[in-house]
């Protein structure tokens, strides 16, 4: 079930990489609100799930998830796997999208009552130096 969403994310994360590592500039990447954008996917398939007789939550949290990404790979990343999940989950079931920090990574799940697992997207957060100069602050 969550094959394509996995293949889509490794293809993306490595064209990525690839790009980095021959010192190409990548000027899509910016300074993004996870959760804001995980919002806006979650939004714009919310009536197709609604169609579906599926359930669809976004749990958010409150705080701002600031990661360094390209918009468009986010967008395209989180599209795919809700479709996913709406594909392979029944009527009456229900999908969470959630966001999280732990670790210092950025967290996205989508877990699903269709058969599978619940897949997780790892980005790392952006860190500003601690004012009383101990660890660093992620935000």
């Amino acid at each position: 079930m969550r094959l394509s969403g996995c293949r889509t994310l490794n293809y993306l994360c490595s064209c990525n990489h690839a790009k980095r590592w021959a010192g190409e500039p990548n000027e899509s990447v910016e300074r993004l609100d996870l959760r804001e954008v995980v919002s806006r996917s979650v939004a714009e398939l919310h009536s197709v799930a609604a169609d579906k007789g599926i359930e669809l939550v976004a749990c958010l949290g409150e705080e701002a998830i600031a990661v360094l990404a390209d918009r468009a790979t986010i967008e395209l990343v989180t599209d795919n796997l809700v479709d996913n999940a709406i594909k392979y989950t029944g009527a009456g079931g229900r999908i969470e999208v959630r966001t999280a920090c732990r670790d210092g990574e950025a967290i996205l799940e989508v877990e699903d009552s269709g058969v599978g697992s619940t897949f997780h997207v790892r980005l790392p957060l952006i860190s500003f130096p601690n004012p009383r100069g101990s660890a660093p602050v992620f935000q």
